[in-house]
């Protein structure tokens, strides 16, 4: 009766998931607890660090605050502006620079940060430049998901893998920095030449010029006092592995030094931490292991071990299902479904490539739909909201179909020869 149970609440989650997104993340806490209510797999608060990765939930939420706290200091609009003058009004160069930023700083912070972030300023250069902002935005968002899938906290995915596959940070990015350059310099050579623009649009962007940059910095001795700590946290993750850290206590006690420095407490921070996406990981946890309680994982995994499907084959497999999951269903719970499933097989003696197979999956296969990945719904609705215009699901296709062909099979091909050297 258990097993039945769990799989009817897992669909009833997921039908949010897809369906109702504005709702996922309220419904799929509550039917965390109901797991634990209808004492499925023995879920119980007082064993809590048996199935929640508080690792995970710590991490994001350490992030979060360090993003919030350097968002407040003007930090990102100077950078934007200042790429912009950079460019000296070439639109090519301009979203070339602009997209090179947003890949970078994806790496290193959420890409739904990035893209509440850059998103207002590449609206804004559309305007003065009388250019459809959609292309624009649609490639900025897939710049943002491919930048988030270079490092082990560019993206939620990545963190869960980290952590369930005891993964560094540098080993995360020796693996995963190459894919993602490659796709990013694909997309941004051979894509971005193929938007149209009118003749007049340089010399529209010359009014953008007359912007200082230092005058948007709205609090600078906080704005070094906030990049130094950065820095200091991303050094940290890169010894972390050396002087025997966690991520997540590295990230805390960042983001607590920050807020002491900024004569901010945890209550006037609070407004910036995604409340949301933190319960929502809490009940797909819940979800996700009592699965593996009923024995669904075991099974899924044992259809692999006992196919007549080589290494390579299963590889592949995964990262196919990775990517088509993660489009229609969304790239975190797609990882969640995954993660135990690979754990098996690896277990069992198959490749280790296995986890980068869905982080690769996870993070291309994001860019597949409007709904693959927070970032991309984030960056829509402000898109929608700007031009009061829904975006339909072709509109969208039609401008990322070829650099999402490309990074298809990038991947798939980096996947082989890791597999076979």
């Amino acid at each position: 009766m258990s097993e039945w149970l769990a799989i009817i609440l897992f669909f009833i989650a997921y039908y949010f998931i897809i369906f109702k997104k504005e709702k996922a993340s309220v419904t799929t806490f509550l039917i965390g607890l109901m797991i634990g209510l209808l004492k499925i797999g023995n879920l119980k608060i007082e064993n809590a660090s048996e199935f929640i990765d508080f690792n995970t939930i710590s991490l994001l939420i350490g992030m979060m605050i360090i993003v919030s706290i350097l968002k407040s200091t003007g930090f990102f609009q100077f950078v934007a502006i200042k790429i912009v003058k950079i460019s000296r009004s070439n639109i090519y160069k301009l979203l070339f620079f602009l997209y090179s930023i947003i890949f970078l700083f994806s790496a290193f912070l959420d890409n739904v940060t990035t893209i509440i972030l850059f998103t207002p300023i590449i609206l804004l250069i559309c305007d003065s430049a009388e250019i459809d902002p959609k292309p624009i935005i649609f490639l900025a968002i897939i710049s943002s998901n491919i930048g988030g899938l270079s490092t082990l906290i560019g993206d939620p995915p990545n963190i869960l893998i980290g952590s369930a596959a005891k993964i560094s940070f540098i080993e995360f990015i020796k693996n995963m920095f190459l894919p993602s350059i490659i796709a990013f310099l694909l997309i941004s050579f051979f894509i971005i030449k193929r938007i149209k623009f009118p003749k007049h649009v340089n010399s529209k962007l010359n009014d953008f010029i007359q912007i200082e940059p230092s005058t948007l910095i709205t609090d600078k001795k906080l704005m070094k006092k906030s990049i130094l700590t950065f820095a200091i946290v991303v050094t940290g993750f890169v010894i972390h592995e050396y002087v025997d850290y966690e991520l997540s206590l590295i990230a805390l006690t960042g983001a607590a030094f920050l807020l002491l420095l900024s004569n901010k407490n945890f209550e006037t921070i609070s407004k910036d931490i995604e409340w949301d996406t933190i319960f929502f990981f809490i009940g797909l946890f819940s979800i996700t292991y009592a699965l593996e309680i009923i024995g669904l994982t075991n099974f899924i995994a044992n259809q692999f071990l006992y196919s007549n499907l080589s290494e390579v084959s299963i590889v592949i497999f995964i990262f196919i299902i990775s990517f088509f999951l993660s489009g229609f269903v969304g790239a975190v719970p797609s990882t969640m479904i995954l993660i135990p499933v690979v754990q098996k097989l690896i277990f069992n003696g198959l490749s280790y490539n296995l986890w980068w197979a869905i982080a690769l999956g996870a993070g291309f296969g994001g860019n597949l739909t409007p709904v693959g990945a927070a970032s991309n719904i984030v960056g829509l609705s402000l898109l929608e909201k700007h031009q009061q215009k829904h975006i339909n699901f072709f509109e969208y296709l039609k401008t990322i179909i070829i650099p999402l062909s490309f990074s298809f099979f990038i991947a798939i091909i980096y996947l082989v020869v890791k597999e076979l050297l």
